[in-house]
């Protein structure tokens, strides 16, 4: 594989990690706003529903994150 396409696998899988870490900081602030207008109003049901959405939501992101890292080892091993 030529250095430069490998250079260029490399500041993907960074890029990539970077996005999702970025998504998942901005995932974590917004539940923790709309949770609190949430349970303001009393509505269980809508929260948990959230709460769901927010969990799915985290596990993409981690899965994207692990991905990358698995990519960026299997370059730097090579």
């Amino acid at each position: 594989m030529n250095a430069w396409k490998k250079k260029l696998i490399v500041s993907r899988a960074v890029l990539t990690i970077w996005r999702n870490l970025q998504s998942l900081m901005w995932c974590i602030q917004t539940r923790r706003v709309l949770s609190e207008f949430l349970l303001l109003f009393e509505q269980i049901v809508f929260v948990r529903l959230h709460l769901n959405l927010f969990a799915k939501m985290v596990v993409l992101h981690m899965i994207i994150i692990v991905n990358a890292l698995k990519d960026l080892k299997v370059l730097l091993v090579k």
